[in-house]
């Protein structure tokens, strides 16, 4: 791989600990440099700090409106009427 190799960062949203977890051991071994989220605001803490170039995002997350999904691929949070 070289001293050029740069790992890729994943972030990882789901609700689920289990599901975060497995998705986090088998990226990591695969040499991917991973950031979890539970919920939407905490993703979108992760996006405004970091340069996250994949996102593994549950499209069911307990309790999120259906706008939260695309806000989070854009890293772009909707505004609340």
């Amino acid at each position: 791989m070289g001293s050029a190799f740069r790992a890729k960062k994943i972030l990882v949203v789901d609700d689920e600990v289990t599901v975060r977890d497995l998705l986090k051991d088998t990226f990591v071994i695969e040499g991917y440099d991973v950031r979890l989220a539970e919920g939407a605001e905490t993703a979108f803490e992760i996006l405004k700090e970091e340069n996250i170039e994949v996102i593994f995002l549950d499209l069911k997350l307990f309790g999120q409106e259906k706008p939260w999904p695309a806000a989070i691929a854009t890293g772009e949070k909707p505004s609340r009427p």
